[in-house]
């Protein structure tokens, strides 16, 4: 049997009690992390900026919600600007095995989909299991290019997934709906990035809206090449190489959630490990930056491009270790222009025994020289909110309920994570998502 039929026949036959209890608390726990992911990016200025235009449209009304936000949109639109919200922030989750974020690509398209439908908690669950189970592998098969990011691309094969499982989906559907998804992925540069520009973020808000649009595709009998995956990511156009037999393997089996990292730092994941030994020496040693000569990185080789000394806007410094380190020195208040000069004194290397433990360990170390020639060392293996951190759940449970409450209220924030804990037990979806919505 091919590949794609595997995964169609799975995806036909799961069932939420295939799942053990630990899948399942885990995908809550992600469920929550994306939740609160985007209602945080929904708050941002240029985030208004989008919803008020595009509220402004009458054809654009509805009653699917823009999460942190009152007002209510058509699905796909609300899918759309929640998928940008998501990444917006960098504050959503992602998987070492998938080297990139699934829930994104799928998950504000689930939650639109499910609320307009008013399908249960069960069933949600059921669907985002099996959707970041499918993104996942797809992103474990495909090595891109180095110049492509992997925002709005293999991602999106997932929604085909989760969307399909709330409808029933024969597996012929899923068949089609893999060979569609698959043939129409955005190509997302890294460097646009790089430069401090957020159509990266775009990318995954059309990831989302495009998942409603093939369902239709699906239906009216579209269809497109089994083959178009492999030309696409086989060293091809947008990928290096791609083994379509990680697409099933230990597929039911081994659940890749329970994988998954979290951020506890509103920076790009690869900036995490050097952060968390900057932080470890900062906490240990009485280190001022006027006292500090230079600091060096030595990372693993995709962390080690991340190593722009001249950041054009914050946005960009998200996605450069030398200004995240100097964020640590002058934290939020200070004056950027502070961080941008010491971001000049970190210098970011490749150490090649750490990239070859990619992609199941990611560590960095740093050496902080001060002006007196006295020197600090600091090895990180992996970095804060990898999957098997001890206390990662009341840690991203408190994470949620601080960025939440800033928007909800403290009650708000604690009422919103009980249901999503709890989200068996919902009889329609719409129960929490009528909870993200602020005090009017």
């Amino acid at each position: 049997m091919e590949y794609q039929q595997v995964l169609s026949e799975y995806a036909t036959n799961f069932q939420l009690h295939d799942a053990s209890e630990e899948v399942k608390r885990r995908a809550k726990l992600i469920i929550l992390d994306s939740i609160t992911a985007m209602i945080h990016g929904n708050q941002s200025l240029h985030m208004l900026k989008l919803q008020e235009d595009i509220s402004q449209n009458e054809a654009n009304k509805g009653y699917a919600t823009i999460v942190g936000r009152q007002p209510s949109i058509n699905p796909q639109m609300a899918a759309f600007i929640n998928g940008i919200a998501m990444v917006s922030e960098e504050m959503d989750e992602g998987n070492p095995i998938a080297k990139g974020h699934p829930s994104c690509h799928f998950f504000p398209s689930l939650l639109a989909y499910a609320e307009t439908s008013h399908c249960n908690g069960r069933s949600f669950l059921e669907s985002f299991i099996l959707g970041y189970e499918i993104a996942a592998r797809a992103g474990a098969a495909i090595t891109l290019r180095d110049d492509i990011h992997p925002h709005g691309n293999w991602g999106v094969i997932g929604a085909i997934f989760t969307l399909g499982k709330l409808k029933n989906y024969h597996a012929s559907d899923y068949e089609r709906g893999f060979y569609l998804s698959s043939s129409l992925p955005n190509v997302s540069l890294w460097q646009p990035v790089l430069e401090g520009h957020r159509l990266r973020d775009v990318y995954v808000g059309l990831n989302n809206m495009h998942s409603f649009l093939i369902g239709h595709l699906i239906t009216a009998g579209f269809s497109s090449s089994p083959n178009v995956m492999k030309q696409i990511y086989g060293d091809g156009i947008l990928g290096k190489r791609f083994q379509s037999e990680k697409l099933i393997e230990n597929l039911g089996v081994e659940y890749y959630l329970l994988k998954t990292y979290f951020k506890f730092y509103d920076f790009c994941r690869f900036c995490h490990s050097p952060m968390d030994g900057v932080n470890k020496l900062l906490k240990m040693e009485t280190i001022l930056p006027k006292d500090v000569e230079r600091v060096d990185i030595f990372t693993y080789s995709m962390a080690a491009r991340l190593n722009n000394q001249n950041v054009k806007n914050p946005y960009a410094g998200k996605f450069s270790i030398p200004y995240a380190v100097a964020s640590l020195f002058y934290p939020k208040g200070s004056q950027n222009e502070e961080r941008l000069n010491f971001t000049k004194k970190v210098f970011v290397h490749e150490d090649v025994n750490m990239t070859q433990l990619l992609p199941d360990q990611r560590d960095s170390r740093v050496v902080i020289k001060m002006v007196n020639q006295q020197q600090f060392t600091m090895t990180v293996s992996g970095a804060s909110g990898d999957a098997h951190e001890v206390g990662l759940e009341e840690k991203v449970i408190e994470k949620s309920e601080r960025t939440l409450a800033k928007v909800l209220s403290c009650q708000g924030a604690k009422d919103l994570i009980e249901k999503i804990l709890s989200l068996e037990e919902l009889e329609d979806i719409s129960t929490i998502t009528e909870l993200m919505r602020p005090a009017h």
